[in-house]
C-alpha cells in the first residue's frame, strides 16, 4: 500500500455523495469551536475523489477553508480498500398508507428489477435483484427519499440486515431498502461526471479511515 499525506486545494476535490445537511451544520459548529480538524479526508490520488469525509468536506467549505488535509491512495489498484453498501431503514409516520409507499416504489424503480415483501402489515422490504444498473437504483433511492422526507420520523443505516421483529414500532411504517453494491469503477465514473448519489451509497472499508491527524484551521485558510 502506498499512501501520501498532503494539504490540497479544496476546489480540486470531487465528491460522489450527498450529505446530511443537519449533521454538516453540527460538524461545522464543532470544527469552528475546536479550531481543529481531527481526521483527514481519504481521497483517490489520481482523480481527487473523496472516498471518506464528505461531511468534513462540506463543513470546511462552509467555514471558507481553502485547503484540506488528505490521505491519498491509488484507489482503483489498492486491494487494501474494499467497498460495501449500507442497508437503508426509514421509519415513516403511520398516517402514510402502505399502498402509497408501494406505488412510490413502483414509479421510482420503474427502470430497475426489484422485489418487495410486506411483514406485519407495516414493514416493506425492498431488494434489488439485478446487477445490470446499480447506479440507476441509487438515483431512484434519491427520488424516494425526497418524496418521503416530510413523512420521515427517523432514518438509519445498517451494515447488515436487521431482524425485522426488532424493528417493529407501534404506529409506524417501516421501509427497508437493501440496495446493490457499487464497485470502484462506478464510484470513479460518478465522481468524474459530477454526479452525487444519496448519502452513504458506499461504505469504504479500510483502516485508513481511523487515522487521527489533528490539523489547525490556521493551516487551511
Amino acid at each position: 500500500m502506498c499512501i501520501q499525506i498532503d494539504l490540497v486545494d479544496i476546489d480540486l476535490l470531487r465528491p460522489h455523495e450527498e450529505t446530511d445537511q443537519e449533521y454538516v451544520k453540527i460538524l461545522t459548529e464543532k470544527i469552528s469551536r475546536d479550531k481543529i480538524l481531527r481526521r483527514p479526508l481519504l481521497i483517490d490520488s489520481e482523480e481527487m475523489i473523496i472516498l471518506d469525509g464528505h461531511h468534513r468536506y462540506e463543513a470546511l467549505k462552509r467555514l471558507g477553508m481553502r485547503k484540506v488535509p488528505v490521505i491519498k491512495i491509488k484507489y482503483k489498484d489498492d486491494e487494501h480498500i474494499k467497498i460495501d453498501k449500507w442497508i437503508r431503514i426509514y421509519m415513516i409516520k403511520n398516517t402514510l398508507d402502505l399502498s402509497y409507499i408501494k406505488d412510490l416504489l413502483r414509479k421510482s424503480f420503474e427502470k430497475n428489477i426489484f422485489s418487495t415483501e410486506v411483514f406485519n402489515d407495516n414493514t416493506i422490504l425492498v431488494k434489488n435483484v439485478s446487477t445490470e444498473n446499480p447506479v440507476s437504483f441509487y438515483m431512484s433511492i434519491h427520488l424516494i427519499e425526497n418524496e418521503l422526507k416530510d413523512h420521515m420520523i427517523r432514518f438509519e443505516f445498517r451494515k447488515s440486515m436487521p431482524r425485522l421483529n426488532r424493528l417493529y414500532k407501534e404506529n409506524t411504517k417501516i421501509l427497508i431498502i437493501d440496495p446493490p453494491k457499487l464497485n470502484k469503477d462506478h464510484v470513479i465514473d460518478i465522481a468524474v461526471k459530477g454526479i452525487r448519489l444519496p448519502q452513504r451509497s458506499t461504505r469504504h472499508i479500510t483502516f485508513l479511515k481511523k487515522i487521527i491527524l489533528p490539523t489547525s484551521l490556521r493551516l487551511l485558510i
